[in-house]
């Protein structure tokens, strides 16, 4: 099995390894605490998710999770 791991969305670097990254069409999502993060990756091709662990809305508005079992229903297409 080959893994490709990008930790920060955006950049030169990520549009790069794209097409690389098969995963990103089958199984992967990018999950962070940061709506701006998520964001700025959904704009680059992967599928997001922000992970809101309070009840506060974000200015951006991006797919959200609460808790990180919510994660894996997602990724499954569910």
């Amino acid at each position: 099995m080959r893994r490709i791991a990008v930790f920060l969305p955006g950049g030169c670097r990520n549009s790069a390894g794209l097409p690389l990254a098969a995963c990103i069409e089958v199984g992967c999502l990018f999950v962070d605490d940061d709506p701006q993060l998520v964001l700025a990756a959904i704009q680059q091709g992967y599928r997001g998710a922000a992970l809101n662990r309070s009840d506060e809305p974000w200015a951006v508005s991006v797919p959200t999770v609460t808790s990180l079992d919510e994660v894996l229903p997602i990724v499954a297409g569910r």
